[in-house]
């Protein structure tokens, strides 16, 4: 008899447990520095299925980063087939045909462990300082090759690695910037900001004669660039670029033989710098020959300013992550969702195996696919449709012990979209340790309006001093009647004796508004970091900045 998946999750977790409590399987690693694998076995995870149609839709078994560092496999209702509950990774984990997993670990190291966790290979980049980042491949020949950054120029090269630790092909973005880029911003101190790289296989176009596009060739997205691209890896070459309507883009993919729009190139357009629409991301399927864009999906409610991806899947359906949006959905050619699923974070870029990937997921076999009917009466908005600030527009700092996202415009507005049971999160107040914080004065209002009745309310309207015993406020503040509604959210910030000494640091600040739907998912419990060192917290910084999480 099969046993149940959440007695199953539970016996992957006493069972890992135990590998370490026996001594290293392979290679020596530490224990994690926080206990958040001890969630996994009471998530109701099944809830974050919010709909499912499994006639239309392409199944299989989705893997994802619980809370952004546990990779864990799940069903297409949402149940938790397997985990690996003692790694912690981030930005990247793939599933090899061996049931294999690779990832990037949080302390910098490349890194391969088998079905039960076992670490069996661990690669770092010869230089300490440089930082792998975004993304990880399985080669066709076996070997990994991975994205590196040099730290103090943000440089961005390539490493083909391979089961010794041995590099067999390097490529470094520098060498050939000026020519494949002339016009390109020289100032901009991330020069190309790569942050995916995906090996072409068998096409249509090599098939065809063209060399451009030869498998075993590199697919690379340079967000900064603004640009997707082809590296001949025979060459090193720029052989292929494209640019057109692209605005911060993410995960250059190319649709594999055998399914619909084989050969095409799909790409997640973040609409970031919003230079052709404001907060609107999409999804574009570009003919790289013909060089036009072929198909797209793009939607209101549909916006992730960073990080997103996209899987062409064997149906001819798409598995769309919108990270910042805080969701993962399939798309029909038809552009209707026949499942989306809605985490209690944000969610990373996910993946979806077949039921027979690998040996570990033929043996689960195929599970009972329960359709879902959607749960909601009005479309899911995307979460950063509802915070005031996206990336560009605030800055990442301490104050009152907890890092916090400013907002850079203190004196501004922004329309947002109203999710259901809509409420306000904002901190707001006087930084201590900004120079001349305690004899700052400032007055903090914050005002909602709404677009279609011009209805307007003022929800904070408070002055605080630096010299207060509590100079930092944080509040929670319902908005009834808004739900679904189109704002104007306006922020005001007065200091009439003085922001501080230091305009790089004012002592007045209001932390990134953010609305949040009240009946959004939450996770069960919040876990500690206390046994993290500080080589780990630095790491863990210089990944967010590698990323674009820190300015």
């Amino acid at each position: 008899m099969a046993m149940p998946r959440a007695l199953h999750v539970a016996a992957t977790l006493v069972g890992a447990l135990a590998l370490a409590a026996c001594g290293p399987a392979v290679l020596d690693e530490p224990p994690p520095g926080d206990d958040m694998h001890f969630d996994l076995p009471v998530l109701d995870s099944q809830a974050w299925v919010e709909r499912y149609l499994p006639e239309r839709a392409s199944s299989g078994y989705n893997l994802e980063l619980y809370q952004r560092r546990i990779p864990i496999l799940l069903d297409m209702n949402g149940h938790i087939v397997h985990a690996w509950p003692l790694v912690r990774t981030t930005a990247r984990a793939r599933l090899d045909r061996r049931g294999r997993l690779l990832v990037m670990g949080i302390d910098n190291a490349l890194k391969i462990y088998d079905w039960d966790g076992r670490l069996v290979w661990r690669y770092r980049l010869a230089s300490q300082a440089d930082i792998p980042h975004h993304d990880v491949i399985w080669l066709a020949n076996g070997n990994v090759m991975v994205l590196g950054q040099v730290e103090a120029t943000r440089d961005d090269y390539l490493q083909e690695v391979d089961r010794t630790g041995r590099v067999v092909w390097e490529w470094r973005f520098s060498e050939h910037l000026d020519a494949a880029f002339p016009q390109r911003d020289r100032r901009h101190p991330d020069p190309t900001h790569v942050n995916s790289v995906h090996e072409l296989g068998p096409n249509r176009w090599w098939d065809a004669g063209d060399s451009r596009f030869r498998p075993g060739n590199l697919l690379l997205s340079a967000r900064t660039l603004d640009a997707i691209l082809v590296v001949d890896r025979r060459t090193g070459e720029i052989v292929w670029t494209w640019s057109e309507g692209l605005d911060r883009q993410h995960e250059a993919i190319m649709v594999p033989r055998g399914r619909l729009g084989e050969g095409l190139f799909l790409v997640f357009n973040n609409g970031l710098a919003n230079r052709f629409a404001f907060r609107r991301s999409s999804v574009e399927a570009v003919d790289p020959v013909a060089r036009s864009v072929v198909w797209k999906y793009s939607d209101p409610n549909f916006y992730s300013s960073l990080a997103g991806s996209q899987i062409s899947l064997a149906n001819g359906n798409l598995l769309i992550t919108s990270s910042h949006g805080g969701r993962a959905f399939e798309l029909t050619p038809g552009k209707e969702i026949v499942w989306q699923w809605i985490p209690p974070w944000q969610p990373m870029r996910l993946e979806r195996y077949s039921y027979d990937h690998c040996p570990q997921l033929e043996r689960l076999g195929r599970p009972d696919e329960q359709p879902v009917a959607a749960r909601r009466r009005r479309p899911y908005i995307d979460e950063e449709l509802h915070f005031f600030a996206v990336s560009g527009e605030y800055w990442s700092r301490p104050v009152a012990g907890e890092r916090r996202q400013l907002v850079r415009d203190p004196m501004s507005c922004r329309q947002l979209a109203m999710p259901a049971q809509p409420v306000l999160a904002v901190g707001y107040g006087i930084d201590v340790k900004a120079p001349g914080a305690a004899e700052v004065e400032a007055n903090f209002e914050i005002a909602v309006t709404r677009l279609d009745t011009g209805e307007r309310r003022v929800l904070v309207d408070e002055r605080v001093r630096g010299s207060d015993a509590q100079p930092w406020r944080q509040t929670w503040i319902p908005l009834p009647g808004l739900d679904f509604r189109r704002v104007e959210l306006c922020l005001s910030l007065a200091t009439p004796s003085g922001n501080g000494s230091s305009p790089k640091r004012p002592a007045a600040v209001i932390e990134n508004p953010r609305v949040w739907a009240a009946n959004r998912p939450q996770p069960p419990r919040q876990w500690t970091e206390e046994k993290l060192g500080e080589q780990e917290q630095r790491l863990r910084e210089e990944q967010l900045r590698a990323i674009g999480y820190i300015q």
